[in-house]
């Protein structure tokens, strides 16, 4: 159990390395269409990443005396919020 406001409390079988973290989910997507023109192509993509929108967090640090102990505060790498993004190649 944590301490604090937004503390979690993790999951402990017991011995060493036995408790787990906050979860991570993400899901990303790229969708695109290849349209020939004689010997040249125009790609068209699209892509989606992070389009659960959920907040992943990297494993609490601290101990039961700090005011934070199990809050998370950092977010993982590639934790961002949801992000689109278009794009065109030309290929020639």
């Amino acid at each position: 159990m944590g301490n604090g406001t937004n503390a979690i409390t993790v999951e402990n079988e017991g011995g060493r390395n036995g408790a787990y973290g906050p979860g991570f989910v993400q899901v990303d997507i790229r969708a695109g269409y290849r349209v020939r023109t004689g010997t040249r192509t125009v790609d068209l993509f699209a892509e989606v990443f992070n389009l659960t929108k959920r907040a992943n967090f990297s494993n609490p640090t601290g101990d039961r005396r700090s005011g934070n102990f199990l809050v998370p505060t950092q977010l993982r790498g590639g934790g961002f919020p949801r992000q689109l993004q278009f794009g065109i190649r030309l290929g020639y």
